[in-house]
Parts: structure tokens; sequence; C-alpha cells
């Protein structure tokens, strides 16, 4: 068996949102509990991290995982709240941590160099492998074996990835963050892939209209519809273990009304801090 860990499940702004006044910010701030969302993270088997976002190394301390042991990250896209890349200036600034893979997009290169121009001397050894993605195209970091699709996410500025990522276990999880319905050649690509598990984003919440949104974001309705089809080609297994990420404080929805909405169906409500084999 494999472990998932979802480290953030907030969108942009997390939960409760800078400075927001609405109801689920408010009620928040008040309570707390399963409602404080970070931003987005995921963590594999305590090595492997999809996405480094303004939480990340606070998100990992909070499930009590060492920054030092991460192996490999898989960035979706370039947008801050998925890559913010001054922490891993720091890399071996004090001491000497492993080797760590990048998969990523050209722009989240980028702006990381961008970053360590501005802020670390000539010559800063970060001790980072940056490894381009190619959609559709499986590559191999040791046991692991990382295959990029595109999402409905950024075009035509940048091309957004989700990921399935098959663990050492041979265990396979697919992340679905920060898409709408994906492009055909996605949808090709997944065919009869078997995965484990899913984390699916959840932006826009359980009320009308919103629930049906999928062009870059997905509602509620529109998540346990991908889900469906997912499973209609065979890329998740009947019994997969399915859950949410991703809720923008514009859903105006609380955890406890998330688990209620999803009971009796094969999606859970994530939250910050949740884990479970698969």
């Amino acid at each position: 068996m494999s472990k998932i860990t979802l480290l953030g499940t907030g969108a942009c702004e997390g939960i409760p949102a800078p400075f927001c006044e609405c109801e689920l910010c408010c009620h928040t701030r008040l309570h707390g509990g399963k409602d404080l969302r970070r931003r987005f993270g995921v963590l594999i088997d305590d090595e492997t991290m999809i996405d480094f976002g303004p939480d990340a190394v606070e998100s990992l301390r909070a499930v009590g995982a060492d920054e030092t042991k991460i192996r490999r990250i898989l960035v979706t896209h370039s947008h801050v709240d998925h890559f913010e890349p001054l922490d891993l200036v720091w890399r071996n600034a004090y001491s000497a941590c492993g080797s760590l893979t990048f998969f990523s997009g050209k722009e989240v290169r980028e702006r990381f160099d961008d970053c360590i121009k501005h802020i670390s001397p000539p010559g800063t050894d970060t001790k980072i492998n940056w490894h381009r993605n190619i959609p559709g195209k499986s590559v191999s970091d040791g046991d692991w074996n990382i295959l990029p699709v595109q999402a409905a996410h950024c075009l035509p500025d940048e091309c957004a990835f989700l990921y399935l990522v098959e663990t050492p276990e041979k265990r396979r999880v697919l992340i679905f963050s920060d898409t709408g319905n994906p492009p055909e050649a996605t949808w090709e690509t997944l065919k009869n892939q078997h995965a484990d598990a899913l984390v699916i984003e959840m932006s826009f919440g359980i009320h009308e209209p919103w629930c049906h949104e999928e062009e870059y974001h997905l509602g509620a309705k529109a998540a346990l519809k991908m889900i469906a089809r997912l499973k209609e080609i065979n890329a998740l297994k009947p019994d997969a273990l399915c859950v949410t990420t991703h809720v923008s404080h514009c859903s105006n929805t609380r955890h406890a009304e998330l688990e209620a909405y999803y009971k009796n169906t094969e999606l859970q409500a994530g939250y910050d801090g949740f884990t479970a084999e698969f």
C-alpha cells in the first residue's frame, strides 16, 4: 500500500481568505477546524509532493513531515498559489540536503530562476534537477513513474498539468487539481490506467448554478460527473479512493456541508491533514 496526505485543500486565497468578510471566512476565523484550508498541496509516501505553494513548508510541518526528505515535486502550473519558489532557495544553504527533482512546464523553471537570481549569490547550488513535462509522455524517477497530462487551465498562455503517479508499490493516484473538463487527448491517455486513488478539485461548491461548473474549475456535481467518466474509461478502479481538494471560499460551502453532500457517493470531502492508504 501507499499513503496520501492532503497538505492543503484550499484554493488560491485559502480559507479564511485574507481580509474577507464573507460568511464562510468569518465562521472559519471563529471556529477553525476542518474549514481552515491552506493552499493546495499533496504528499505521497512522505517523499513526493504535488505543488509547492506559499504554505508548503508550514503544511508539511503541520502533518509531521520533514521537508528535507522530499525527493521530487510535481508542479501543476506556475500560478503563485501552486508554486512559490522562495523557500526552495534555502536548500543546502544551512545543511546538505539530498537531490530534488522537479517535474513541470517551462514557466515554473523560469519563475524559480528569476527568484534565485534576485535572492542568492551567483553559483548557488540548490541541488535541484529539472524535468520538463511533455503531455502524455511518462518518465521514471527511480522506482516512481510520472505521467503528466494536460489540464483545462491557464490556456493559451501556459500548459497546466494533471498527473498520474505510480509509487514504488505500484499503486497509482490521479491528481486532478485546478482543472475543468480536460481536452480529449487527456481522456484518451488515461484510458485503462486503472488508478487506485483520485484527488479531485472542487472549487465551486454545492450551490446552484456553480455546482455544475467545469470550464476551468469544478463544482460539486461536475466532480461527480468527472469521476463517472474516469471509471467508464477504466482510468479509475471501481473501488478507488476519491477525495476532494482545492475548495474556494467563494463556494460558501463549509466542510460539514460537503460531507453531507457527498454522503452515499464514492467521493469523500477532503481537509488539511487528511491521510489515507490506497
